[in-house]
């Protein structure tokens, strides 16, 4: 029973944290144009699924080797690309 509620208090602690930290400013690099990927660590590129674009973003042209930064939303499952980073 202990470790029960040592669990449930570590969730509810964790779960705080993540909501008083909505989202993140992160920068990777695109790997590939067309389909847009953008590598944001040496294991996780990500792909137009996880990926929403601004017109901004849309209009710098991001090509092969660009850096770009994105917005990453709490709990990493969407990224929004904000611009080229020059």
């Amino acid at each position: 029973m202990a470790n029960n509620i040592n669990q449930l208090i570590k969730k509810i602690a964790m779960d705080a944290y993540r909501a008083g930290k909505p989202c993140d400013i992160i920068t990777g690099i695109v790997v590939e144009a067309k389909p847009l990927r953008i590598k944001i660590s040496a294991k996780a590129i990500l792909d137009e699924d996880f990926l929403a674009i601004t017109q901004t973003a849309s209009e710098a042209g991001l090509e092969k080797g660009d850096k770009a930064a994105l917005i990453r939303a709490g709990g990493g499952q969407k990224y929004l690309v904000i611009d080229k980073v020059v």
